[in-house]
């Protein structure tokens, strides 16, 4: 599924759905990492990969838990937030 990566509705739903999968307990509100690692400046596959494979203390998200849909708008989310850090998004 194509995203358009800038689009405020797209980076708003996927914050929600970081926020309700609880990613935030481990990986922080801006995905700075707090007991997980920071998810900042990985690439898709690699986000994929954490999330369906799960790691040491990570469970592993199945499609069944989590689409591919909602996998996608998350790493939307991911994705702005190092956009933002680098000035090119606004506020």
């Amino acid at each position: 599924m194509d995203m358009d990566w800038a689009n405020p509705e797209a980076i708003a739903a996927g914050l929600a759905l970081y926020r309700s999968t609880e990613c935030t307990s481990c990986h922080g509100q801006k995905a700075e990492g707090v007991v997980g690692p920071s998810l900042a400046g990985l690439i898709r596959e690699q986000t994929i990969d954490m999330v369906r494979n799960g790691g040491v203390l990570m469970p592993a998200f199945s499609i069944d838990k989590l689409s591919e849909e909602d996998l996608t708008a998350i790493i939307t989310y991911l994705r702005s937030l190092s956009t933002q850090s680098s000035g090119e998004l606004g506020q």
